[in-house]
């Protein structure tokens, strides 16, 4: 899950840097385009009035050029707009997965601690299991011992009632 969502990450990484890198053409075309149509803008209405005392019926043409001007303008600050809000869409996408990353990557850890913790516990599971199996053969051995003293006891018992 971690490396899926790192492998998103850097997926998004790439895409909001080359997005950026898009944006920032975009931006400076757009600028560029901007400053042309303003020059263009400024021609126009210089030559408006140069037009305008020899010829009337071109005041229509440079209406006509100075609205597609304007159009032009803001479709070009309206696509300005949209992508700066998919970048900052982008950066807060990016934001959510950082946390995620660093959720899971919190979620391994501990993980990892518990698998350890458990590890250490199975050892010494196994050592007193060790040492109470010791402990019951040497119980054994001694009740062996026990039971032959014991047994010995009784024999030599048996054989002075015997003797009497």
């Amino acid at each position: 899950e971690c490396g899926l969502l790192e492998l998103k990450l850097q997926k998004l990484e790439e895409e909001n840097k080359r997005l950026l890198q898009s944006f920032e053409m975009e931006r400076v075309t757009f600028a560029n385009e901007l400053e042309d149509l303003k020059q263009d803008l400024s021609n126009v209405q210089e030559q408006s009035l140069v037009d305008q005392s020899i010829d009337e019926p071109s005041e229509d043409l440079l209406k006509e050029k100075l609205h597609q001007i304007r159009r032009l303008s803001e479709a070009k600050e309206k696509d300005n707009v949209f992508l700066s809000q998919e970048n900052l869409n982008l950066q807060q996408e990016k934001t959510k997965l950082l946390e995620k990353l660093h959720l899971v990557e919190e979620k391994l850890e501990s993980i990892e601690m518990d698998g350890t913790e458990s590890k250490l516990l199975e050892l010494k599971v196994q050592k007193l299991e060790e040492e109470n199996k010791g402990l019951l053969d040497e119980f054994e051995m001694e009740r062996k011992m026990f039971n032959d003293l014991l047994e010995n006891h009784r024999v030599v018992k048996e054989k002075e009632e015997i003797i009497e």
